[in-house]
């Protein structure tokens, strides 16, 4: 497979854009992220707009949208997909590409490994087809989740050849969001 043949799809956080237009940490790995995918033959930023409803609804509904808004084009066969919260995201990719160009039609993806060769689902390619069959699946579940979504596909690995860190951070998920009439009444107690 040549490695022109795929698309990508980024998954980034509205933090990611800096503050005020001074740029972030985060900012920075975006910006590497979205150079690491410039061989794609198109590409979507999915981002978290930071409510409390989207930040808590996972990366697969991020999956869900990148992959839908791309498949309104002339889809590539293979989908980059990756969050720009990897410390080294551009790293994995490039492993992930290179391991890609050997795969053969049994295989459903190509997920990079962290320094402790722990799979990161979220720096990877999937075969388009493979992921959209999963997407549907997983999305009539209560709950989609990311090892879902991904645990009937049969996946290569591509290792940390460095052993550099590639690590994604964890996220504590946003409280929930009170109903306005008890924020009202809340606030109408304390006066």
């Amino acid at each position: 497979m040549a490695v022109d043949e795929y698309d990508a799809l980024i998954l980034a956080s509205t933090r990611s854009y800096g503050v005020l237009g001074r740029p972030s940490a985060r900012a920075s790995r975006l910006e590497a992220v979205i150079e690491a995918c410039s061989g794609a033959r198109q590409s979507v930023v999915v981002a978290n707009q930071g409510s409390s409803a989207r930040r808590t609804r996972g990366p697969v509904m991020g999956i869900a949208e990148g992959v839908e808004t791309l498949g309104h084009c002339s889809p590539a066969a293979w989908l980059l997909v990756v969050t720009s919260q990897c410390s080294d995201a551009a790293a994995g990719l490039a492993r992930v590409i290179a391991t890609l160009a050997g795969v053969d039609d049994s295989i459903d993806g190509v997920v990079a490994l962290n320094e402790a060769d722990k799979p990161l689902y979220l720096v990877a390619a999937y075969r388009r087809e493979a992921l959209v069959a999963a997407l549907h699946r997983e999305m009539d579940t209560k709950h989609p989740r990311l090892g879902s979504l991904v645990a009937d596909l049969r996946l290569v690995e591509a290792p940390c050849a460095d052993r550099a860190p590639l690590t994604v951070p964890t996220v504590s998920p946003a409280p929930p969001a009170q109903p306005v009439a008890a924020l009202g009444a809340a606030l109408a107690a304390r006066a």
